[in-house]
């Protein structure tokens, strides 16, 4: 399975060890982690070294009696019977959160044995770092890993050609061409998500009730990690947020009420449970905004937000979808107010700048992008019928160089308005590189 962050991987393995920091992987559970540390070990490596820090008890004590890396690699080495060689053996140690003194030897790997390639991987990294864990600042280099991308599930889905030629066209090439053969596979892609199990999954057995189960069980393991990294209260708490979000986004206004949990609930009665989900990477906030200015993250209403899942495929288990709508045409787009589309559009802005959305004076724009020096609304629509008056006010209020709306309409750009279709919101930002008159207006500027 091509993983396109695969490519920063192999960039670091090419690391002058002077400048080499330790690579450490982020993300929640079954995103890929382990499996992209291992395909690095196995295709630019002539061996490795796999310690899961969960599971290997026996490597506990070494890193509790020293944090010589030379020490430490040696022991390694004969535990698993294996010579550690620098620059041919990757070290990859699992888990890391798990045990302390590992992420503090990080540093010391870096200072003090920079030949060696060690690379650690972490699911619930960032709930242990707000737990007083010690981060070893400074010498580490850090990738976030998110399920699979729509892009990437097209190429696992043999259709590379249609996406490298969607990279290379012009916009003119765009609009005279038609990818309408890609919905189907959105809508496949929509049901399924990104997870790599349920991916793999589909591509072996094409089998919809096989990857329902796969996704209930990746859902199962989060509930777990609920219990069994929290107390009984937090852990409840924690619950109940986990199983409001789809109730919420199928709301015709979709901002998260805290009210809608229980009667008389507050913010700050789940302050810590959002908190702990946003840290295992299990959730996404977009925090509103009501005045599109950079940084956007200046402009954040810190009490006013959406909340999403990290996976469509979650969604779809949380709200019960049948895959029986991936057949009935356009419905899986509008079904529960559109919330399956939202959070199909929201996994693929991740590489931009920085996402919100935009309320005011009662109109509202789904989501608004930080895009180097500009900002771009962006409409989402779940048909080909487009009613965009949020859009046109905020457009006559803010006068923005670019607006984007994506819907099942083909391809087109015209007056500084950007129709995309949603099988090719993949490639925004790759297309927004090719507006010629798409320039900053300096007045955005703080």
């Amino acid at each position: 399975m091509k993983r396109e962050i695969f490519e920063r991987l192999v960039k670091w393995k090419n690391k002058p060890d002077g400048s080499r920091n330790v690579l450490m992987l982020k993300g929640a559970r079954q995103v890929g982690k382990t499996w992209l540390l291992k395909e690095l070990g196995e295709k630019c490596f002539e061996d490795y070294v796999y310690i899961n820090l969960e599971r290997y008890a026996d490597t506990l004590t070494i890193f509790e009696e020293t944090l010589d890396p030379h020490i430490i690699i040696e022991q390694l080495g004969l535990i698993f019977e294996k010579k550690i060689i620098p620059g041919k053996t990757l070290i990859i140690l699992d888990e890391i959160q798990s045990v302390p003194r590992a992420l503090l030897l990080l540093k010391f790997f870096k200072e003090e044995a920079p030949e060696y390639h060690v690379c650690c991987a972490g699911s619930l990294l960032g709930v242990r770092l707000h737990s007083g864990i010690s981060y070893p600042t400074g010498c580490l280099e850090t990738i976030y890993i998110r399920p699979l991308s729509f892009k990437e599930f097209l190429i696992a889905s043999g259709k590379e050609e249609n996406v490298k030629f969607i990279e290379a066209a012009s916009l003119e090439k765009l609009e005279s061409m038609s990818f309408e053969h890609l919905e189907y596979l959105l809508r496949e892609y929509m049901f399924i998500g990104g997870m790599p199990a349920a991916v793999q999954t589909w591509l072996d057995t094409k089998d919809y009730v096989e990857v329902k189960n796969i996704l209930a069980n990746i859902e199962d393991d989060y509930r777990s990690d609920f219990s069994k990294y929290t107390d009984a209260i937090t852990s409840k708490k924690i619950t109940e947020v986990w199983e409001n979000i789809s109730k919420q986004l199928s709301k015709e206004n979709k901002k998260f009420i805290f009210g809608l949990i229980r009667n008389s609930a507050r913010a700050k009665d789940y302050s810590l449970a959002i908190q702990w989900l946003t840290d295992s990477s299990v959730i996404q906030k977009v925090n509103c905004i009501n005045t599109p200015k950079l940084p956007l993250s200046a402009y954040k209403e810190t009490d006013v937000f959406k909340i999403f899942v990290n996976d469509i495929g979650l969604l779809t288990v949380l709200n019960q979808v049948s895959p029986k709508l991936i057949l009935k045409g356009n419905e899986l787009f509008s079904e529960y107010n559109g919330a399956l589309t939202e959070q199909f559009v929201l996994q693929e802005l991740y590489k931009f700048d920085d996402v919100a959305y935009w309320a005011k004076d009662n109109h509202e724009v789904d989501f608004v992008i930080q895009n180097d020096l500009d900002i771009i609304p962006i409409e989402v629509k779940a048909g080909t019928t487009v009613h965009t008056k949020s859009l046109n006010y905020y457009k006559d209020k803010y006068n923005p160089n670019l607006a984007v709306k994506t819907s099942l309409r083909g391809f087109k750009y015209q007056d500084g308005v950007l129709n995309i279709p949603l099988y090719m919101i993949w490639a925004l930002k790759n297309i927004l590189d090719k507006i010629p008159d798409n320039s900053i207006k300096k007045a955005n500027i703080l």
